[in-house]
């Protein structure tokens, strides 16, 4: 009979508790860029290059490097999230940014898109998760 408790304890912990942080996590960043993007200050900037970045799992990407102006002074950044390839975001391409007026240096392009479609994805990989958990929970109290 410990046995068995012991079981349900352990997939009751794998299965319930783990989907909140695989849910939890992609769910803040969503938040904290969303409140990013709704509390920054618009420009438009012009792609002026690419930034060749290596991947973690090998291979490589390439970040647009995009300038835009703001008190008279010219801002350069690398977009982090290098969502854009290089066909869709030619050399002189213009692009919507959002930044912080106080520090203008961070900004990204103003483009939601891609946060909320990986972060979607990761929520449906974490629906699965949830239920079995809560299959579980139910069987544990019989």
């Amino acid at each position: 009979m410990g046995r068995k408790i012991t079981r349900r304890s352990l997939f009751l912990l794998l299965f319930l508790l783990v989907s909140p942080v695989y849910f939890g996590i992609p769910a803040y960043f969503v938040w904290r860029d969303a409140m990013f993007i709704r509390s920054g200050q618009s420009a438009h900037g012009v792609v002026v290059g690419y930034e060749t970045q290596n991947k973690l799992r090998g291979g490589q990407r390439h970040c647009a490097i995009i300038e835009f102006t703001h008190r008279q002074a010219t801002v350069r950044f690398t977009d982090d999230w290098c969502h854009r390839s290089q066909t869709d975001f030619r050399q002189g391409t213009r692009v919507p940014v959002v930044f912080k007026p106080d520090d203008p240096s961070d900004a990204q392009i103003d483009d939601s898109k891609p946060l909320f479609r990986s972060s979607l994805i990761v929520g449906i990989l974490t629906v699965p998760w949830l239920l079995i958990g809560i299959i579980g929970l139910i069987g544990l109290k019989r």
